[in-house]
């Protein structure tokens, strides 16, 4: 059976024009859904789709500025990600 890769998370750096991304570097990310940064719920409401095959995320976020993530999200995502058999990567 095949997966498709389609990463759950991507790192986006919500102090760029997100409409130029979308617009013009989106056919790059086809299958690719972005989760908000430091949201468990969304993360796990992101898992519930069986074809995800994986998650990467950026743990502290450092492009336009230092975006350190709550206490114990990391853990809780790789553990979300484990618990549905979803590669977990923290680039």
């Amino acid at each position: 059976m095949r997966r498709e890769l389609s990463w759950k998370n991507r790192y986006c750096d919500f102090h760029v024009n997100r409409s130029f991304i979308i617009q013009r570097l989106w056919s790059f990310y086809a299958g690719i859904t972005v989760v908000p940064y430091n949201d468990l719920k969304a993360l796990e409401k992101a898992l519930e789709d069986p074809n995800v095959a994986g998650f990467l995320v950026e743990p502290i976020q450092g492009e336009a500025g230092v975006f350190v993530p709550d206490s114990g999200y990391i853990k809780k995502a790789y553990e979300l990600c484990r618990k549905r058999n979803v590669l977990f990567i923290a680039e």
